[in-house]
């Protein structure tokens, strides 16, 4: 698949979006698949002009570019799948907001950020394991503060039932990153900003759930940030701004058609 986009009149002109995605190659048992894009766009209004009680500045920044490249291969059998990918974003002309909630644009130094994913979903008999490990590295963190690790797991049960009008799924998933200096909320901007002082990170979410499916009907029930006070009290999503407490979800979903 290619998708292409050109700006040509108005504020965002020779704006640039490109994406190809492909599979290389499958069979029964092994498929590799690409992704490759490239962006040239023209900075947010709000990134080049403000002017408020707090705040007051006139810019003219240039485009920004990005670029990123991916390849996944995956090799599939009864109970196991696995999938190893390899990834590497170039952020260039990069504009982000600093200490002092101010936009600067970085015009010398590009941005490249690597990535290694491995996913890894087993079965044994009706329960399922699914596995997600990232692990990511950046040339410069002055600019962009990024985990190194991310992660995400389901443990489930699973099963058919009245001649497979029922699906049915039970289990616990978890979430975690490891520890970083993540950004800052400036709510008279509406725009996350550097801080170099508090870490955030480093707490594992868990979540149950519950899943049912009768024919046209999805029923769900989960109680998400299970864990909450098991494993310390500094759950942050980022500086100042809590992890969701321990709530009880529910919903309903109905298809018009079978």
């Amino acid at each position: 698949n290619i998708y292409g986009k050109y700006v040509a009149e108005g504020a965002n002109l020779n704006d640039i979006e490109l994406k190809v995605n492909g599979t290389a190659y499958t069979d029964s048992i092994y498929e590799v698949n690409f992704h490759a894009a490239y962006t040239s766009l023209s900075p947010y209004y709000v990134q080049n002009r403000i002017r408020s009680n707090h705040y007051l500045y006139n810019n003219d920044w240039d485009k920004e570019g990005h670029s990123v490249i991916n390849v996944s291969a995956s090799r599939k059998s009864k109970n196991l799948k696995a999938t190893v990918s390899v990834g590497q974003n170039i952020l260039s002309n990069y504009i982000y907001y600093n200490t002092n909630s101010q936009p600067k644009q970085d015009i010398f130094n590009p941005i490249s950020i690597s990535n290694i994913g491995l996913g890894l979903n087993f079965k044994l008999g009706n329960f399922r394991f699914n596995n997600q490990f990232n692990y990511q590295t950046i040339n410069n963190n002055e600019f962009i503060h990024l985990p190194e690790i991310v992660s995400s797991h389901q443990l489930y049960f699973q099963r058919y039932a009245f001649k497979d009008a029922l699906k049915f799924q039970m289990g616990l998933e978890l979430f975690f990153n490891s520890a970083n200096n993540s950004d800052m909320y400036n709510p008279a901007l509406r725009q996350f900003y550097l801080q170099e002082d508090i870490e955030t990170g480093n707490y594992p979410l868990v979540n149950f759930f519950l899943n049912a499916q009768i024919k046209t009907m999805k029923i769900y029930l989960q109680v998400e940030h299970l864990n909450q006070g098991l494993s310390g009290n500094r759950y942050y999503g980022t500086v100042h701004q809590p992890i969701i407490p321990r709530r009880l979800v529910l919903g309903v979903g109905w298809n018009l058609f079978y």
